[in-house]
């Protein structure tokens, strides 16, 4: 509900919701009196300024309950995060945890794997490739190779 005003006249309207549009509907024509005279003609501008109180107490009793839950949840939110809140990314980090090792650590780190150990390597094909032993790896000549192409 509302009123609007020019003057010593006014009039009182509700906005009605249908289907998908507002309409105005008109509820009451106000005018304040001049004269001691048109007193009498004062009294349905007076029902229906309290009707348009009442509604308007009403409006209160719906929307401060909500606005106090709002707050209330908007407060709830400030202290303690919520994953539909949060940004993407911080839904992918991990928290800063430290855990206390419960076994001691290994001092020194111990080959898996060497060439002693190893003597031949499977390849992508199936097919077992022997390694070459120490001494089947050739020395290369290092004498001094003229540049062919100067």
């Amino acid at each position: 509900m509302a009123m609007d005003w020019n003057g010593m006249t006014g009039y009182l309207f509700a906005v009605a919701p249908h289907q998908d549009i507002f309409y105005t509907q008109h509820v009451a024509t106000l005018s304040i009196p001049a004269y001691l005279a048109n007193l009498e003609d004062f009294l349905p501008t007076l029902d229906a300024l309290y009707t348009w109180k009442n509604h308007h107490v009403w409006l209160k009793n719906v929307v401060l309950p909500a606005y106090a839950k709002q707050k209330e949840t908007q407060s709830l939110f400030s202290l303690v995060p919520s994953l539909s809140h949060s940004s993407p990314s911080a839904t992918n980090t991990s928290p800063n945890v430290f855990f206390t090792p419960t076994q001691r650590r290994i001092t020194s780190a111990t080959p898996i794997f060497s060439r002693d150990n190893i003597t031949s390597h499977s390849t992508s094909t199936g097919y077992t490739v022997p390694f070459p032993t120490n001494d089947e790896y050739t020395d290369f000549d290092t004498e001094d190779d003229t540049n062919d192409y100067e």
